[in-house]
């Protein structure tokens, strides 16, 4: 500990230690197992939003069968990506806080996305 109450990397002189390191030592009395454990959570959370997500939206267009849990947690990630893309240029805003909003506007962009590769798919 150093005298400010913050955690000291010894090692942070080291060429490519990026920003997990800088971000554990603005933290106060933070360690970076913290910073990894809410990393982790974000990472639990888009799994399974995306898989809700990409779930639904296989049900909807009708891939359901063809698709997998990896695939659908895929397109439920990306989908996620072209939803906040969507309703941010048609100016419905994001959700803010909600689970529910979250599930919402990635169902849409998988939604599409589904509907995308279905199309095209079928084309060729």
């Amino acid at each position: 500990m150093t005298h400010a109450g913050t955690v000291s990397l010894a090692d942070d002189r080291r060429p490519g230690c990026g920003s997990l390191r800088q971000t554990a030592r603005r933290l106060p009395d933070a360690s970076l197992s913290a910073v990894e454990r809410l990393v982790m959570e974000a990472l639990i959370y888009w799994v399974i939003v995306g898989g809700l997500a990409g779930w639904l939206a296989s049900i909807v267009t009708g891939t359901n069968q063809r698709m997998g849990c990896l695939l659908n947690i895929a397109a439920g990630v990306v989908g996620a990506i072209i939803g906040g893309w969507v309703f941010r240029n048609l100016g419905l805003g994001q959700p803010r806080g909600t689970w529910v909003g979250t599930i919402v506007v990635a169902f849409v962009g998988a939604t599409i996305l589904l509907a995308l590769v279905r199309l095209f798919s079928r084309r060729y």
